[in-house]
């Protein structure tokens, strides 16, 4: 399931009061409605780290680094096809294997530098023809 219906599930069966709450919510952060229901929703699935950290990946995908340029590369892919294998895969990986490690300003990566890429290391078989064309588009 995508995570627009997972979202429309979810914003679905909200009561009538949450619904208003998140509105005067809204009104109060001077943001919108629509931030504070994905938060609630990624809250509700159990996946606001993975939000976490897929936003942090988009951010890191507009700076220079020192990562090696094949993860530079790697983050601007996955930052541009989110729910691609490589992506979730990548989260996973985070989270799990490297225990998320995280800093005030969001997760932590710096374990990738002075790290070798090796694409079939960190891109799913199944995306690695378009993570190459991804990749000669950036040249």
């Amino acid at each position: 399931m995508s995570k627009r219906k997972d979202q429309e599930a979810v914003i679905f069966r909200l009561p009538a009061e949450v619904k208003k709450e998140l509105q005067m919510q809204a009104l109060e952060e001077g943001t919108s409605v629509q931030e504070l229901l994905e938060d609630f929703v990624y809250d509700y699935l159990g996946m606001r780290e993975e939000k976490m950290v897929l936003e942090s990946i988009v951010k890191i995908a507009q700076r220079n680094t020192d990562f090696d340029i094949g993860f530079d590369r790697l983050f601007g892919f996955m930052a541009e096809n989110p729910e691609s294998r490589t992506t979730k895969d990548f989260i996973n990986y985070h989270i799990i294997d490297m225990n998320s490690p995280a800093l005030e300003s969001g997760p932590d990566f710096t374990y990738l530098i002075g790290k070798d890429f090796i694409a079939e290391h960190w891109v799913a078989a199944e995306d690695l023809e378009k993570f190459q064309e991804f990749c000669e588009a950036q040249e």
